[in-house]
């Protein structure tokens, strides 16, 4: 087994947690509507997610050529998948306990699920660094500006409930990071 597969089980198997976290929570309102009530702007963030665990497991293909595995590399892919799965489970719960439905389940978690997505960002950030500053540099303004008005937008949405907004930035987020994925990565390798 080559070392870029056996260092990427574990990240691969987190990957696959989160997925799995989203799905049973699409699941969970298929088969419960009336108890799982969805929220539009909530399912956005659900496909967002799930676009984010699907495209990082895709990027992470680059450190077959760039990697110089150190166990320090290793720990900070880990903890990067762990916030994912996190950003997932907090958008998926197994329950709604004392929640009539999932807008109200959203604006109460609202500040762990953003704070969440901005810090994945910033590991995002470190992460495409770690593959190197050619790298880093090939994404171009769109990535460096995006990691520094996603996060800053995310804050923004921890402090207000303002439907509107949180509208705007789930719609913007999932459209952005899929155009980006396209952009930058259409190919492996």
């Amino acid at each position: 087994m080559e070392i870029f597969s056996y260092v990427m089980v574990l990240a691969s198997v987190i990957a696959g947690l989160a997925i799995t976290q989203l799905l049973l929570g699409l699941a969970g309102m298929v088969q419960h509507p009336q108890r799982h009530k969805p929220y539009w702007v909530h399912l956005v963030w659900v496909f967002y997610a799930f676009e984010y665990v699907i495209l990082w497991w895709w990027y992470e293909y680059d450190f077959v050529r760039t990697a110089n595995w150190t166990f320090a590399l290793y720990l900070f892919i880990l903890v990067y998948a762990v916030v994912i799965y996190l950003m997932c489970a907090v958008l998926s719960p197994h329950e709604l306990h004392n929640f009539e439905d999932f807008e109200a389940y959203y604006y109460s978690r609202r500040r762990w699920f953003l704070g969440l997505a901005a810090l994945a960002i910033a590991f995002d950030v470190g992460d495409t660094l770690s593959k190197g500053v050619p790298h880093f540099l090939e994404l171009g303004p769109h990535y460096y500006v995006g990691a520094v008005l996603f996060p800053l937008a995310y804050g923004v949405g921890m402090i207000t409930r303002r439907r509107w907004y949180h509208a705007a930035i789930a719609l913007v987020s999932a459209i952005d990071h899929g155009w980006q994925a396209f952009q930058n990565f259409p190919t492996l390798g």
